[in-house]
């Protein structure tokens, strides 16, 4: 794929939540499954998703510091992947990372290898990888899912206030991470109230901004943050 197409791979708004929320039901039907309405701190804005591994799959995403943002609206999605001449089959979610090019990322209970080459080369035809994530996947990141169920809430509560405070709160977060601290050590610096100050470092950190331990060691009061060397495309938080 040449440029001008990857880079038609980009972050749209999805339809308003009401709306959302009124076509997954819709589409649901009569299957069983649970509709998760959800804040993406990562994209900043409200997601819904239509059963439980997309929402988990979701999760790891925001977890994920990789990743810069994720398209997760089947319209949009669609939408995006026909401007871009993709001629496979479309997958559930598609994702912007930082220093790699755009994932097609199809979600699935169950997967089916028989079709992943042949989607990877459609994949690549536009400037895109791809992968398939299945239950066996998410599950092997249980304790990441159980961390993140405490952390996306929590966001959820303080994203208005990390905003209102941002500019005086994220300078004293990175000073204070400059070298490697623990949540317990910032908590006691009593920088501003301990939910907003917590919700912002995880902010932060899916902004590439500050990096944790979570993919190593569960959340705790020792769980460890510190500054992230970046780059400049690494510097522009609300989009």
């Amino acid at each position: 794929m040449d440029a001008s197409k990857a880079n038609s791979i980009k972050a749209k708004r999805g339809l308003s939540p009401s709306r959302a929320l009124r076509k997954a039901m819709r589409d649901r039907g009569a299957k069983v499954g649970s509709i998760t309405y959800f804040y993406s701190g990562k994209n900043d804005i409200d997601i819904v998703f239509p059963n439980e591994i997309l929402y988990a799959s979701g999760l790891l995403l925001e977890a994920d510091e990789r990743v810069r943002g994720y398209e997760a609206d089947p319209d949009r999605i669609r939408e995006t992947l026909h401007e871009a001449g993709f001629a496979g089959s479309v997958p559930q979610l598609i994702v912007r990372l930082w220093e790699q090019r755009p994932l097609l990322l199809k979600v699935t209970y169950l997967a089916r290898d028989v079709e992943k080459d042949a989607q990877q080369q459609l994949a690549n035809a536009i400037g895109c990888d791809y992968q398939v994530w299945d239950i066996n996947y998410v599950q092997t990141h249980e304790r990441l899912l159980h961390d993140w169920l405490q952390i996306a809430p929590v966001l959820a509560q303080s994203h208005l206030a990390i905003k209102t405070q941002y500019d005086f709160l994220h300078k004293l977060l990175l000073e204070a991470c400059a070298e490697t601290a623990t949540l317990a050590e910032i908590k006691k610096s009593n920088l501003a109230p301990w939910d907003v100050v917590f919700a912002t470092i995880f902010f932060l950190a899916q902004r590439a901004l500050l990096t944790t331990d979570l993919h190593i060691h569960p959340l705790s009061a020792e769980t460890s943050v510190r500054r992230r060397e970046t780059n400049s495309a690494y510097q522009k938080i609300f989009t």
